[in-house]
């Protein structure tokens, strides 16, 4: 049921938006509001969201390994055990912020 309401917040703010501003969205995207078509409005933003989301994804990976290259580089250059640990670590944390904050927004 959450999700349902929060379909509905979404639909409404849309619909707000496209009153405001009425030459900004396409009008395809208009059409479908207007007529109250949601299944045809998902259809037509799901691309949008699904790369939006590929995208966070890959920027994500892109810091993880730039903050274990970044420290093995500055802290741990001869050290094996230490800097596998300390990869380990920072691994762990950003696997656990990403399931926590970014898997399910």
């Amino acid at each position: 049921m959450r999700h349902a309401s929060q379909w509905a917040q979404v639909t409404d703010r849309l619909r707000a938006y496209l009153s405001l501003n009425q030459d900004a969205p396409p009008a395809a995207l208009r059409a479908l509001v207007v007529a109250g078509n949601f299944d045809s409005l998902d259809t037509y933003l799901s691309p949008v969201i699904e790369m939006t989301k590929s995208m966070s994804v890959v920027l994500y990976v892109v810091v993880l390994i730039t903050a274990v290259v970044s420290v093995d580089l500055l802290f741990f250059k001869n050290r094996f055990w230490e800097r596998l640990i300390v990869n380990i670590g920072i691994v762990l944390v950003f696997a656990a912020f990403y399931l926590r904050f970014l898997k399910n927004p």
